[in-house]
């Protein structure tokens, strides 16, 4: 829901630092700017966007954002976890995010794997123990034992 509406004065182009101004010394997304802080420690930053113009409120629940539809496949993709008995570090499987895929080791035959990303899609993949993937958090389940993964 829209919560706020202004006009931005402090634009990139006179808030950041650079040689003669000085600028903005923290501008970080999903980091604080005080060392001692644990408020945001271990932050992943999921989705981040600038429009170059305010966004209408049907635009955020439906068009642009698509608020709706995400949020109900977040919800999926969280009961994929949720719902499993127990953790992969109980089990024989070893699931390593590694550059651009999710290897899984310890499978035999029988089991099943699916994978889904934080928007709640459904991976599908021909291989069970190497799974191509984009960079981002995935949930791997592996019959009754889930975790998260993450892939750079």
């Amino acid at each position: 829901m829209q919560m706020n509406s202004a006009e931005i004065t402090n634009t990139p182009a006179n808030t950041l630092a650079r040689p003669e101004y000085l600028g903005t010394l923290y501008n970080w997304l999903g980091r604080s700017c005080y060392s001692g802080d644990v408020y945001l420690k271990n932050t992943m930053l999921y989705d981040f966007r600038i429009y170059s113009r305010s966004l209408t409120a049907e635009e955020i629940q439906t068009t642009k954002l698509n608020i709706s539809e995400t949020l109900g496949l977040l919800n999926v993709a969280y009961s994929e976890g949720v719902n499993a008995l127990k953790s992969i570090g109980q089990s024989r499987f070893v699931v390593v995010g590694e550059k651009g895929r999710i290897e899984v080791r310890g499978l035999e035959s029988s089991d099943k794997v699916s994978v889904v990303d934080l928007s709640g899609r459904r991976i599908s993949t021909a291989n069970r123990s190497q799974i191509d993937v984009n960079p981002g958090v995935y949930i791997v389940r592996i019959n009754d034992y889930a975790t998260k993964v993450v892939v750079r």
